[in-house]
C-alpha cells in the first residue's frame, strides 16, 4: 500500500505522531508508578517508538529535515522543535484539563453535600459551575485552602 503526503500533511503527521508518542510515554510513566508496566503498556510503547521512527526517516523526501536531528545515520525528532510542539499544545491542553477536572470534582463533592436538600439540582449544578469557573479565572489557586478536618 502507498500513502501520499504532500510537504504540509506530512509535517503535521509528524507532528501528530510525535504528540502521540509524547501522550503515550506520560501514560507509560504514570503507569510504572501506579500499576506497574503490563504488556499492552510496553506494546504501546514499542508500537509508538516505531511508528515515529518510520515517519521521520521520510523527512529527506518532504524537505523536512528542519524536524530532525541526524545521529549518526539515524534520524530523531528536534528536540526543540518537540519542546516547542509541547509548549504550544500540550501544555495548554493539560492546563485546561486540570482547570476543568478539578472543578468537575468540587461541583460533584458539593453536590453530594446537598443530596436531598435541593429541588432544582441541575440549577444548582449550573450555578456550582459558574460560580467555580469565575474563581478559578479570578484567583487562580490563591484562595484554595486544604481543611485536614
Amino acid at each position: 500500500m502507498k500513502i501520499e503526503f504532500t510537504k504540509e500533511q506530512y509535517r503535521a503527521l509528524v507532528e501528530a505522531v510525535a504528540l502521540a508518542h509524547s501522550v503515550s510515554d506520560e501514560l507509560r510513566g504514570l503507569e510504572e508508578i501506579v500499576e506497574g508496566e503490563d504488556e499492552r503498556s510496553e506494546a504501546r510503547h514499542r508500537d509508538m517508538n516505531g511508528l515515529e521512527d518510520y515517519v521521520i526517516q521520510h523527512a529527506p523526501l518532504f524537505d523536512s529535515l528542519d524536524l530532525v536531528e541526524n545521529d549518526g545515520g539515524m534520524l530523531s525528532l528536534n528536540q526543540e522543535a518537540l519542546g516547542d510542539l509541547m509548549e504550544e499544545v500540550i501544555m495548554p491542553y493539560n492546563q485546561e484539563v486540570f482547570w476543568q477536572e478539578l472543578m468537575e470534582r468540587l461541583v460533584e463533592r458539593d453536590l453530594e453535600k446537598l443530596d436531598g436538600e435541593i429541588d432544582t439540582p441541575e440549577l444548582v449544578e449550573h450555578q456550582l459551575r459558574k460560580d467555580y469557573q469565575e474563581e478559578f479565572e479570578e484567583n487562580g489557586l490563591d484562595r484554595i485552602r486544604f481543611d485536614k478536618e
